[in-house]
């Protein structure tokens, strides 16, 4: 009984240092107010979250955001909002507070596998069943600087819940292998609910066997028999994501694709390892071959990876379960990477599953190599190390925290770090707009000239001139935007607007349905198209374009109010 409660008091030890870990990386957040980056989609403007009721739970069940479905996290905004309505705090809070669980839940996976690992009885005997790795994993996970987007940006959300699920469901399966059936079960329902917070979930099934293989040390068929039900839930959602990610995945070719994967990995494991330079946007413009060395050397370093995991499986089993677990679960990320006409090398919240493999593997390396290390070192000396690591990315993920402080912080600081990025720089050129800052907003997109005369500049510049009042020089920055990119929808858009300002209603409406021609997905053009029709007095054809906007965007407000007008 004793022994028993002693190694509760250890536990509810670890997660008070845990949260405190979490409270002092990322506890200024609970200061700042929604992001410039989606918060407005997905939270302060989405009619989706406002409150429970069976509207807005039938809203967040049926819909994409646009590309994701995310119906757990949405529900989770709705129990927000109905605590504190939309103040910031309250969604911070239970960021913060999902962040400090996962990496509790670091503690006890790790735990788990290690006992569970073979070996580990003659360990125990020798260290009496230290913890110390474990919590070492949990408390380096909590405070690591990679985590800011994640944790910070209340966007995020989906990422920290389906994180929380998917260890949930990994810790429940792992108990049912320890005989307790029931688990099973639990097992099950935590996975569905990993998914409905985010289908990158579905690589549960693969990281179960990898554990099964390499943990269990059990063979057979029978270990795909048994994860049928995880197979097919993954299946499931894999068809229910591709509906949200259609046009995202045709506009992507395969060797283009998979040599960026690669040099996304090997930039998400130098974040992991060197968490300097964080950035919301790690943008690719250049041509992609694999002659060029930044993206050979990626290729080979994977392929060095691969072989790593190779050996370990056969040395190091529990170490390979780790390097398992980070590879597969990065591996959905890596192909949906091309989108709104650019490449991503890598984004800092897709590493936030990822990397418990990673603090894995170091909880599960440490008995190893601190038996070699043993004699030759003080025994407090691991403890030093630690905390001094901890200090060290605690002080990073504080400074990261700040960047996050307004929408001008993030985006100048992204602007610092790669002054090429278009979309660093027409995003800062946004904010300092929307400020009526109108010649800071110039003076960025006219410096980012000096990179590459880009079409996204063109109509960010088209935008400023327009807040001015400058409208001919508005229409000559988006028709440049348009003549470098007929198929951007965006500057056809934006004259029309224009058009319509000035009355000129024929003209408007030919830009409009130009522009839904070009993406069918564009609700803006379609409520335009919309009020044009309605002028007209043909409210048959506005209430289509109406309608479609919502079934692409069910919480377009502009879009409802229209539509209520027409009923009237």
């Amino acid at each position: 009984m004793a022994e028993g409660l002693s190694r509760w008091a250890r536990i509810l030890g670890c997660a008070a240092v845990i949260l405190l870990c979490a409270f002092a990386a990322f506890g200024r957040s609970l200061w700042q107010g929604f992001a410039a980056i989606d918060d407005a989609f997905l939270v302060y403007g989405n009619l989706a979250i406002r409150g429970i009721t069976l509207s807005t739970l039938k809203l967040a069940f049926t819909t994409y955001d646009p590309e994701l479905y995310i119906p757990g996290t949405l529900v989770s905004f709705q129990v927000n909002y109905l605590i504190a309505g939309l103040h910031p705090w309250i969604y911070h809070c239970t960021n913060l507070a999902l962040h400090a669980a996962n990496a509790f839940l670091v503690f006890v996976l790790a735990d788990r596998v290690r006992r569970r690992s073979r070996g580990n009885e003659e360990e125990e005997r020798g260290n009496g069943g230290s913890m110390f790795p474990a919590i070492a994993a949990a408390v380096l996970f909590a405070v690591h600087p990679l985590h800011t987007e994640a944790v910070v940006w209340i966007a995020g959300r989906k990422d920290l819940l389906s994180t929380f699920f998917f260890l949930l469901a990994c810790i429940a399966y792992i108990s049912s292998r320890e005989g307790h059936r029931r688990w099973y079960a639990a097992s099950m329902a935590f996975f569905l609910l990993a998914l409905l917070a985010k289908v990158m979930a579905i690589t549960l099934p693969a990281v179960l066997l990898a554990y099964d293989l390499l943990i269990e040390r059990r063979r057979g068929w029978s270990l795909l028999l048994q994860k049928i039900p995880h197979i097919v839930l993954s299946m499931l959602f894999l068809i229910i994501a591709i509906g949200g990610k259609e046009r995202i995945l045709s506009g992507s070719s395969l060797l283009p694709s998979a040599l960026v994967a690669a040099r996304s990995v090997v930039l998400t494991l130098q974040k992991l390892v060197f968490p300097v330079g964080l950035s919301p946007f790690y943008e690719l413009r250049a041509s992609i071959a694999v002659a060029d060395p930044r993206f050979l050397f990626p290729l080979v370093i994977l392929l060095m990876l691969i072989g790593l995991l190779a050996w370990l499986w056969v040395r190091w089993p529990a170490c390979a379960f780790g390097l398992c677990f980070f590879l597969i679960t990065l591996a959905p990320t890596l192909f949906i990477l091309h989108r709104e006409g650019g490449m991503f090398l890598a984004s800092d919240r897709y590493a936030y599953l990822p990397s418990v493999g990673v603090f894995l593997l170091l909880a599960m390396a440490a008995f190893p190599l601190g038996k070699a290390l043993v004699d030759r070192l003080p025994p407090i000396t691991p403890l030093i190390a630690v905390v001094g690591i901890v200090i060290l990315l605690t002080s990073l993920s504080t400074a990261q925290t700040r960047v996050w402080d307004s929408g001008e912080t993030l985006f100048a600081h992204a602007v610092f770090l790669s002054p090429a990025s278009v979309m660093a720089r027409t995003a800062l050129a946004n904010v300092y707009r929307e400020e009526g800052k109108y010649p800071q907003a110039f003076n960025v997109l006219k410096e980012g000239l000096r990179y590459r005369d880009d079409p996204e500049l063109h109509i960010g510049a088209g935008y400023v001139y327009a807040a001015t009042g400058d409208t001919p020089s508005a229409e000559e920055q988006f028709r440049s935007a348009a003549t470098m990119e007929p198929n951007n929808p965006v500057p056809i858009f934006s004259l029309g607007s224009l058009a319509e300002q000035r009355s000129d209603a024929k003209t408007a409406q030919r830009l409009y349905e130009q522009a839904v021609a070009l993406d069918p997905s564009y609700v803006a053009a379609r409520v335009g198209l919309a009020r044009m029709f309605k002028y007209q007095g043909k409210l048959d054809q506005a209430r289509m374009q109406l309608t479609e906007a919502l079934r692409w965007n069910p919480s377009a407000e502009n879009a409802r109010m229209l539509l209520e007008e027409l009923k009237k």
